[in-house]
């Protein structure tokens, strides 16, 4: 259960900028009560540490959602539980790529079939990181829409140790040779995950997003054949053009009791909650 401090007393699941989820790792097949069990033992453990534990990114259809909460409040801390953010992902039973594009909405496939007929951009996907590439990509989201990268070195090791695991897939598309948009995926054990992605501004009128998340998609079920493709955190809207379905992330705040700071930080979070529950009453 990876921990950090997140100031005087208090602690936080270890999650930054680019994380997908945040779960507790077992080791093995063990069962969910051994689970729940495991972690009461480390809330117990807790006690001597800190009086209050935020975690987000917390996944559900896997059970760590209730594996935390019930392992934590076995333990005596008090739990409450906030929806965080969407998570949009795919099963494939059989990676096919023909008939995962065929139940595309209907604007998604026309706008790609029309702008690649009038501006046609070439597509590569590449499975080795060079700083030659990692170059391009970084031009590229430069002149994006994309917010101030988080973090740009921790990203560039994470793409080079993909690398060096056969998991690292970068895709490019270009212009004349100019490169227009990129995406980052890792592929690993069947699942893939996409982790960046962004196109120049100026490239707006060739759809070159569109394009190339054709082009991945292609790739990464026709030749990797993925199993699972997981979009990442965040209810964008483009996001469900491309995958068929949604869970719900998590964020779980905890305090302990044996603490001042923890009963009233408790006491405060039930006061607000239903003062906003009071509000929203009185406003209908």
């Amino acid at each position: 259960l990876c921990l950090a401090r997140a100031g005087p007393r208090r602690m936080m699941g270890l999650t930054n900028w680019y994380s997908p989820c945040f779960r507790p790792v077992f080791s093995g097949d063990c069962a969910m009560d051994a689970r729940i069990s495991a972690i009461r033992a480390f809330g117990q453990d807790l006690t001597s540490m800190t009086h209050k534990i935020d975690f987000t990114l917390i996944p559900e259809r896997d059970g760590s959602r209730h594996i935390l909460e019930a392992g934590l409040r076995q333990a005596g801390w008090r739990v409450t539980a906030t929806p965080h953010k969407g998570h949009w992902f795919s099963h494939f039973d059989t990676p096919d790529f023909d008939r995962f594009w065929a139940a595309r909405p209907g604007a998604l496939r026309h706008t790609h079939d029309r702008k690649s007929a009038k501006y046609p951009l070439d597509c590569a996907v590449y499975a080795a990181f060079s700083d030659t590439l990692w170059a391009e990509y970084a031009a590229v989201y430069a002149a994006s829409w994309k917010p101030a990268e988080g973090d740009p070195a921790f990203l560039r090791d994470v793409a080079r140790y993909a690398s060096d695991i056969g998991a690292f897939r970068l895709g490019i598309a270009r212009h004349d040779s100019v490169a227009m948009a990129t995406q980052f995926w890792t592929v690993h054990q069947g699942k893939a995950q996409i982790h960046k992605l962004a196109h120049r501004q100026s490239a707006a009128a060739f759809s070159a997003g569109t394009q190339l998340s054709a082009a991945m998609f292609r790739h990464v079920l026709d030749e990797d054949r993925a199993t699972f493709i997981s979009f990442g955190p965040g209810d964008e809207r483009y996001k469900q053009d491309w995958m068929d379905q949604r869970e719900q992330l998590w964020a779980l705040t905890c305090w302990h009791p044996r603490f001042l700071y923890g009963r009233a930080g408790h006491m405060a979070h039930l006061a607000r909650t239903r003062l906003a529950a009071l509000r929203q009453r009185i406003g209908r």
